[in-house]
């Protein structure tokens, strides 16, 4: 911070000018994210969570790609931000950066608090994604992830090989109530809830009854 330039000096310094009647006192020029360690997490919300990375520091452990693995999570010691999600119910959570202004993201998830996760005890994790459309080239999402009520989500937001920059983690969930289609051994086992069905073994298509549901039929095998 330097105290009594004009806008225009300011900016041929190439900084950002704070306004009149603010000096150094004032002002923190500190560019680290506040959510730049597990400790100082953002609680998410359901929608859209902003964040950057580019004045990010690495605190953990590089994640275990062992739960995503063929995705290119490559964290290789990236810079990241965390976030923290407590559902009230149980469910399923989905995440996603999505954002075609954004960078090539990588994603991990944790279960519990900041003082037992180790960094490569991740339970999720998502390099390269596909399927959303208005999207950066390569972007990360995890779908479904079955979430118990009450119970601690810790969401860590890095890059492929240590890209960072700005972006957008979204979330949405699925609560314990709402009940869809649930396909099981390639036909339509009911409508249940998420949790029902994953006990089944099913695949849960959010959105869709019994009547409209087209179910993936299991592999046949070669003749």
């Amino acid at each position: 911070c330097v105290d009594g330039l004009l806008p225009p000096d300011c900016d041929q310094f190439g900084g950002t000018f704070q306004g009149n009647g603010t000096d150094c006192i004032d002002i923190d020029c500190d560019p680290t994210p506040a959510n730049d360690t597990c400790a100082g997490a953002t609680e998410a919300v359901i929608g859209a969570n902003a964040y950057d990375t580019s004045f990010a520091g690495a605190e953990l452990a590089d994640p275990s790609d062992a739960v995503c693995t063929g995705t290119f999570l490559d964290w290789a010691g990236s810079p990241d931000v965390f976030f923290t999600y407590t559902p009230d119910s149980d469910g399923a959570l989905s995440l996603t950066t999505c954002d075609a202004a954004s960078y090539d993201t990588s994603l991990a998830v944790y279960s519990g608090d900041c003082a037992t996760i180790t960094g490569d005890d991740n339970i999720a994790c998502n390099g390269d994604a596909s399927g959303q459309e208005g999207c950066q080239s390569y972007y990360s999402a995890i779908d479904n992830l079955p979430v118990t009520a009450g119970e601690q989500i810790i969401i860590r937001l890095g890059g492929w090989n240590g890209a960072t920059g700005p972006g957008t983690l979204t979330l949405s969930f699925t609560g314990g109530n709402e009940t869809a289609a649930c396909c099981v051994g390639g036909s339509c086992a009911g409508e249940t809830t998420f949790t029902d069905c994953n006990t089944l073994g099913g695949l849960w298509a959010q959105g869709e009854t019994c009547a409209t549901v087209s179910c993936p039929q299991p592999f046949a095998g070669c003749t």
